[in-house]
């Protein structure tokens, strides 16, 4: 077997062809040296580990030019058999968390039917019960009489969350649902928690939903069992197929293992139940990849010297790009989107375990993150666009654009951190948050923010510079008068300025009168909005009273009788469709057309006015506020070269990525 050389650095290093000299990457892997290009041909293959440092220049692992090259866990399933009623069963070896007809995810069959949620009446710790209306409904019925692996999907308000966990009993007499002491969550409170039933036989009901039964007596360390699919047609059975894989399908190194210097480019990445690439080692660079349709995108920890660059993580089921007890690393220039929980964190040490004791992990330190495009984390958890948490300190957050997220940014125990350059539209609670009093000496420099639920800013902590950025409609939190927080000086404000104190609280109107009683916006002034083609206001709706073609709005927008008149164009989620406006009254919005599901969360709703397209212009006032052009960033041109600089996306893939008003609800998360 012979590999073809090149001349790499002053030294002969190897190609090595992957299949054609090597049947498989990890054996072309285990046979490579510093300097050395795997090369692998299009086609689908398993995943691979790196288990060494090499030494001197890189090990390239890179797929072959314009070929598709898949690491794949994803798993066909086979021998359907008709159980009538158009739901047919098969087995598989491994457990199914989430049924894909290609790539189009399909809905674990759940009750009720459309994704509603019914109210718990009390969480009771002491029994690890909910306590609901007792229902009658034969579907409950069967769930009584065998729960099998029957889950709760529930939102609990206590942490702006949900979760899925699965019953160990219902009685829907009482409507008591209990759990196992290990399944209840012991930060659950009493009020204001709805739920739901997912992932039963018996709530298989429209089309294309499903359920999973693990095997009936067999080894409790197997994972095997049953799928029920009714499909929407039998054709779809032919492409039904899950994540099968239980491990990360690219792993570089562990901490007690030292490992790295290794370049991962050009993959499409799928089907792990873990992580698509799972990072442990140093000086690894992940670039030009696709990672979607994993339990998570790119996970690093314990690393050094990281690049993760010009990638498309999308469609995961839990964070898109994750850093904890990283140092030296750079995101820049990826486009990470419509995962399941948060798109970008940034953490330090996440042991559970107090810093600096034994066991406790490093913090987190000298990170820029820039020029990335990241939007729509919107679902589960307490989702965020980015967090940054626990022990992390020097971060560069720079030219990103940030749009359609639970928060924009959610921090807490992260110092010396400058958000600059950063266009920032649309959130559905507060937008940049250095929450728990603990995140010190932060920068906002040059940025553009509109469109937060409840405001720009919570400032709790300390040394807060706000600077020479351009806020839209909102406002700036000036944090307590008596201390020495916020710096605020230089900035615009359109088309109105609007500032806030606390203790004691006070709200400015007046730019003038806030420059004479509080000492701050030296050099600031009102302007006009610089755009052709800008948003007009934006209100957040509640999921609960809620439809198909009306929303609910929340308390702070239905008070406002400006915000909406019958025939305005609105954009729900950002989701690229203009509707129509029918009519805004008593705090109901309706709209045409409708919806393809209820609402989910809350729904982030911008108004257009009269617009024909929902095209994003916005520009700079006087050097203040973001450079970020949103329809480069749109068009894929995330590093402003004028092209493409993140991967194009396939067709099959293209099709499975879920819409921001319709998502798939998994039975585990």
């Amino acid at each position: 077997m012979f590999a073809a050389l090149v001349c790499a650095g002053g030294a002969f290093a190897a190609e090595l062809t992957v299949p054609e000299q090597y049947p498989t990457i990890q054996k072309a892997v285990d046979a490579a040296k510093g300097g050395d290009v795997v090369l692998v041909k299009g086609g689908t293959y398993a995943g691979f580990r790196v288990q060494k440092l090499f030494e001197g220049e890189p090990l390239i692992i890179k797929a072959a030019p314009s070929e598709r090259v898949t690491l794949s866990g994803m798993q066909k399933i086979e021998g359907w058999k008709d159980e009538g009623g158009g739901v047919f069963s098969a087995r598989v070896p491994s457990r199914v968390d989430s049924l894909f007809v290609g790539y189009v995810e399909q809905q674990c069959g759940r009750w009720p039917a459309d994704g509603t949620r019914l109210p718990v009446m009390m969480a009771d710790a002491a029994t690890c019960t909910f306590k609901t209306d007792s229902v009658a409904d034969p579907k409950l019925a069967k769930i009584a009489k065998d729960p099998k692996d029957t889950r709760c999907f529930f939102y609990f308000a206590f942490g702006n969350a949900f979760s899925s966990k699965r019953i160990q009993s219902y009685d829907p007499k009482t409507g008591d649902i209990v759990f196992s002491q290990e399944e209840w969550m012991k930060w659950i409170r009493p009020e204001n928690n709805t739920y739901s039933f997912v992932n039963h036989p018996a709530l298989i009901d429209l089309p294309g939903s499903w359920a999973f039964v693990s095997e009936p007596g067999g080894d409790p360390k197997s994972t095997a069992g049953t799928v029920y699919f009714k499909p929407v047609k039998k054709a779809d059975l032919a492409r039904t197929q899950y994540c099968a894989a239980d491990r990360p399908l690219v792993v570089v190194g562990h901490h007690k293992n030292p490992s790295g210097n290794i370049v991962l480019d050009g993959f499409e990445i799928a089907g792990s139940r873990a992580s698509g690439v799972q990072i442990g080692g140093d000086g690894v660079t992940v670039q030009n990849c696709l990672v979607h349709h994993n339990g998570a995108g790119i996970a690093a920890r314990m690393a050094k010297d990281l690049k993760v660059r010009s990638n498309v993580v999308v469609a995961n089921g839990g964070n898109g790009i994750g850093l904890a007890s990283v140092e030296n690393a750079l995101v820049e220039g990826n486009e990470v989107a419509l995962n399941q929980v948060d798109g970008i964190v940034v953490a330090g040490n996440i042991s559970g375990k107090k810093t600096g004791t034994p066991g406790a992990n490093p913090p987190t330190k000298h990170v820029v993150v820039r020029r990335n495009y990241i939007h729509h984390h919107i679902y589960q958890a307490h989702p965020d666009n980015t967090q940054m948490y626990r022990d992390v300190s020097d971060v560069v957050y720079e030219e990103n654009f940030n749009i359609c997220g639970g928060q924009s940014i959610m921090a807490e125990e992260a110092e010396d951190v400058t958000v600059r350059g950063n266009l920032f539209m649309g959130c559905d609670a507060v937008m940049l948050i250095c929450g728990h009093g603990n995140s010190h000496r932060w920068k906002f420099e040059g940025n553009t923010l509109w469109g937060a639920g409840y405001g720009f800013f919570s400032f709790t902590g300390h040394d807060y510079s706000v600077t020479k950025n351009l806020f839209i409609g909102g406002s700036v939190d000036y944090g307590q008068l008596d201390s020495t927080k916020v710096d605020s000086s230089g900035n615009r404000f359109a088309p109105s300025f609007f500032a806030r104190t606390a203790k004691p609280w006070r709200k400015y109107t007046d730019l003038a009168k806030a420059q004479s009683e509080l000492g701050q916006e030296k050099d600031s002034s009102v302007c006009v909005v610089p755009s052709s083609n800008f948003p007009f206001d934006m209100a957040v709706s509640s999921a609960n009273g809620s439809s198909l073609d009306s929303l609910a709005l929340r308390k702070d927008a239905a008070s406002r009788t400006d915000l909406f008149a019958p025939g305005d164009r609105i954009e729900l989620n950002c989701d690229g469709v203009l509707r129509t406006v029918k009519s805004c009254a008593n705090g109901v919005l309706s709209f045409s057309p409708a919806l393809e599901a209820p609402p989910y969360r809350g729904v982030m709703v911008f108004n257009w006015k009269k617009a024909k397209s929902a095209d994003i212009d916005i520009r700079q006032v006087d050097g203040c506020g973001s450079s970020v052009s949103p329809a480069a960033f749109r068009r894929g041109d995330l590093l402003g070269s004028g092209r493409r600089t993140i991967p194009a996306i396939p067709a099959d893939v293209g099709e499975g990525i879920p819409s921001p008003n319709k998502p798939v609800i998994p039975p585990k998360g």
